[in-house]
């Protein structure tokens, strides 16, 4: 389609807002304002008492054009935007929401977060996976180190009693994230899959209202799966942030 008279092009040889180009409408002598992407404007009588007052007509750009040319202009429209989609939970795991039962929707959640999380290690190499790029010891390999220990901690510490030394693990959540030079996304992959297992054996046919005190402190089984749930869904975002961080560069 034909370009409007009125319209030219910014400093940047694109259509946009900020263009000054002068409407040939406006009489000879009589400045004009500049235009804007809400309409285009004639200067009033009063700076031009030639030129009788024209009432506001509207910009003849439509907002799909003014997008582009905004997105070309602040340098975010263009092919350096990552296009690589990070891994996430899917909008809807469970097949038949209103009919499933509250363990199933609990598990199938939770289970979904169990495979998210180490999926944000696919693709990158050991140097990417223990870069630091927070002040903290958060790492994409030290995230799934204390998702580890957080399993460990709830499912089998809080439930059946053992103690964290016995366990394996480390004794404070913050020591969780510490990584040893033998630990690599392989190993700490394959430790996560055995602690998720033991996980799901240790409370298999329990109902969700049995209180387990393991820890010093009664909570039910309830409890257990939707504090592992929310630690998760935390650090799954962690996660993610990293990722992608790490792919841009």
């Amino acid at each position: 389609m034909r370009r409007p008279s009125c319209v030219g092009k910014g400093p940047s040889g694109h259509e946009g807002p900020e263009d000054r180009t002068r409407c040939p409408r406006v009489a000879p002598g009589a400045s004009a304002r500049p235009r804007t992407a809400r309409a285009c404007v004639l200067q009033s009588s009063a700076d031009s008492p030639t030129v009788p007052r024209t009432p506001a007509r509207a910009c003849p750009w439509d907002r799909g054009a003014v997008r582009r040319w905004t997105r070309v202009r602040h340098g975010y429209g263009g092919s350096s935007r990552p296009t690589e989609r990070r891994p996430s939970l899917p909008t809807s795991p469970v097949s038949s929401p209103a009919s499933s039962s509250e363990r199933t929707l609990l598990e199938t959640f939770l289970d979904g977060c169990r495979t998210a999380l180490p999926a944000t290690l696919d693709g990158l190499d050991e140097e990417q996976v223990r870069r630091r790029l927070v002040p903290s010891r958060t790492t994409l390999l030290g995230l799934l180190k204390h998702l580890t220990y957080v399993e460990v901690f709830w499912f089998q510490h809080a439930v059946t009693g053992a103690s964290l030394r016995d366990l394996g693990v480390a004794s404070t959540p913050d020591r969780s994230f510490v990584l040893r030079k033998d630990d690599s996304a392989a190993s700490l992959r394959a430790a996560h899959a055995a602690v998720v297992e033991a996980s799901r054996a240790a409370v298999a046919g329990r109902p969700f209202d049995d209180v387990v005190t393991g820890r010093g402190r009664p909570v039910s089984v309830r409890f257990v799966h939707l504090q592992v749930l929310k630690e998760y869904a935390q650090h799954t975002g962690h996660a993610d942030i990293l990722r992608e961080q790490l792919l841009a560069g």
